[in-house]
């Protein structure tokens, strides 16, 4: 009877030490978002590879010749919102939903049923990866 005690008593200890502060998918993502940078490589041509380029301080980025300031906002409501545009001039302001897959660590933006953009969550930043004719197009933002 007394290994039984000592037993449940560990058994409670360990219970109640253990780690339940595991933070969601969700809280990760949750917040807004700026365009840090963007690269472009495993193209057939290896001339059409853009090196890393990063953002300045407003969150633009200047890549061959055009500029995007981009962010993103997740709201907990499954809704979020994606700003292009310079501050102080004209943004557009596209709304979409959201869905989490925790088991990839990745967010799906979609605009309607089909028309989705999968975000992951590397390193604390939102990655998007897109496949253009072959090329490896990667769009990083990190948390504002």
């Amino acid at each position: 009877m007394k290994n039984q005690i000592v037993f449940l008593f560990l058994s409670l200890f360990a219970f109640s030490c253990s780690d339940d502060t595991q933070v969601t998918l969700q809280e990760k993502v949750l917040g807004e978002w700026q365009i840090n940078s963007f690269v472009m490589n495993s193209c057939p041509d290896a001339s059409e590879n853009i090196p890393l380029t990063t953002a300045n301080g407003e969150g633009c980025l200047d890549v061959m010749g055009d500029r995007t300031c981009m962010s993103i906002h997740i709201f907990e409501n499954g809704i979020a919102e994606i700003r292009d545009g310079e501050i102080g001039e004209m943004e557009s302001v596209e709304t979409l939903t959201y869905e989490l897959d925790e088991d990839n660590n990745t967010i799906n933006l979609c605009q309607g049923l089909e028309d989705c953009e999968t975000f992951s969550l590397r390193d604390d930043g939102l990655y998007n990866d897109i496949d253009e004719n072959g090329c490896i197009c990667t769009f990083g933002f990190v948390r504002m």
